[in-house]
């Protein structure tokens, strides 16, 4: 049991291998989610709210693809 309220956490990130495909897939899944934001350093972003109501943002970091399993 956590002794967090529901929807009080924030900016949680979820580093992803491909951001426009994880986006892709939660949006035919009928997540809600935000457009993909690109930073300097070719870093990509994508906010999300979950049903609780915490934040979330994909975040996907090019360099780093090889770090994921398949």
């Amino acid at each position: 049991m956590s002794d967090h309220m529901a929807g009080s956490l924030r900016a949680l990130h979820l580093v992803v291998a491909d951001v426009r495909a994880t986006r892709e897939e939660l949006v035919e899944k009928g997540v809600e989610m935000g457009e993909v934001d690109e930073h300097e350093g070719s870093m990509f972003y994508v906010p999300f709210v979950d049903p609780d109501g915490n934040t979330w943002t994909l975040q996907e970091m090019p360099w780093r693809v090889g770090d994921f399993a398949d």
